[in-house]
């Protein structure tokens, strides 16, 4: 993940990023390139604790080179987004950790990225948060047409890749690209749902006539 971002240089081969040979750029390309190109998830959210949700944005925002005057308008976007309009001058402390790694994805998102790196992004969350922060991913991966590197040792948020690849020991043990389109994973977890919609529905129904 450090060599996509640009944080390492790799000591033999080429990384090309976007078009963008990062082997033999300069510093101050990379730089550009990663503030403008490249967005970064952590497990540990890296937001300030000083800053509101808003401002925490906002500063991204200011360091892709945005005008002022632009800002608010999309960290207002980004925050309606990701379901936290609510939350816009709460600070971190103020939310709960699922909500935190919501503001970080904002974050990521805001300045329209080419590529997504999500390090270990639910590893500091509980099993719902987890999923609601991995659908998420996968969800704004296919509506922005955003590539999304996920790193986790979560098997079912590894399902969710369109390409999974796998390491040990720095190694590449198996490379697989998924054969099925996202549409049908959508259409397959809403049919879920609706079937278990409608047996919470027939349970309810039985319990009434127990009741009577």
């Amino acid at each position: 993940m450090h060599l996509v971002a640009g944080l390492a240089r790799p000591t033999h081969g080429r990384i090309v990023v976007d078009g963008i040979d990062l082997t033999n750029a300069k510093d101050d390309e990379v730089t550009v390139m990663r503030r403008q190109r490249v967005a970064m998830i952590f497990q540990t959210f890296n937001l300030q604790a000083a800053w509101t949700a808003a401002e925490n944005i906002a500063f991204q925002l200011k360091l892709a080179g945005f005008p002022k005057n632009e800002r608010k308008g999309k960290v207002d976007a980004v925050l309606g987004r990701m379901g936290l309009s609510h939350r816009r001058n709460h600070y971190p402390d103020e939310m709960s950790r699922g909500e935190q790694q919501r503001v970080a994805i904002a974050r990521a998102l805001v300045v329209e990225p080419r590529i997504l790196l999500a390090d270990e992004p639910t590893g500091s969350l509980d099993s719902i948060a987890s999923d609601e922060i991995v659908q998420s991913l996968v969800d704004l991966s296919h509506e922005d047409k955003v590539t999304t590197l996920l790193i986790t040792h979560d098997p079912a948020a590894a399902a969710l890749a369109d390409r999974q690849i796998r390491l040990k020991d720095g190694q590449i043990i198996s490379d697989r690209t998924r054969n099925y389109e996202y549409s049908e994973i959508v259409d397959a977890q809403r049919a879920t749902a609706e079937q278990e919609a409608v047996e919470s529905l027939e349970l309810t129904d039985k319990e009434r006539k127990l009741l009577n």
